[in-house]
């Protein structure tokens, strides 16, 4: 595995310019697969093929060439409940999804492999709002045809 960090340079929340540094493996030599979840970069999902250009040794995000067809939450939890986080945690991983987060901060990024149906995922959130709020910062194709 030839993994290397990769900037990506976004606009945040208050419309600012940010950077967030992912993992990518090398496919070629400017096309890299998303080896981490982005935590705050929109519209890209573990798994995707994108593009990067090269400068002075450093790699920077340039476009998406093929989406995975995974999805990419990011939830915030309310308080710091350690055992309703950690339980939350361990049934979305019971359903295959992947997470990164920052414990401290009680803010995670949840990976959706396109193989999971998005309808049971929805539902499994949508009723336990009072936790945590979360957002869709990369919904595929794929899970967007998903029943609700």
């Amino acid at each position: 595995m030839n993994n290397q960090k990769i900037v990506i340079d976004y606009l945040d929340k208050n419309n600012e310019l940010s950077k967030e540094l992912i993992w990518g493996e090398m496919y070629k030599t400017d096309q890299y697969f998303v080896r981490s979840i982005p935590l705050f970069a929109p519209n890209l999902a573990f798994g995707d093929l994108i593009q990067v250009e090269i400068d002075d040794e450093t790699l920077y995000f340039d476009d998406l060439i093929k989406p995975s067809n995974n999805s990419t939450l990011r939830i915030v939890f309310f308080n710091n409940d350690i055992k309703c986080i950690e339980k939350i945690l361990t049934t979305l991983e019971s359903y295959l999804c992947g997470w990164e987060g920052f414990e401290s901060r009680r803010y995670y990024a949840i990976n959706i492999p396109k193989k999971v149906d998005y309808a049971l995922i929805k539902k499994y959130l949508d009723d336990r709002k009072d936790f945590f709020d979360y957002e869709e910062s990369c919904l595929s194709d794929k899970h967007l045809g998903d029943s609700f």
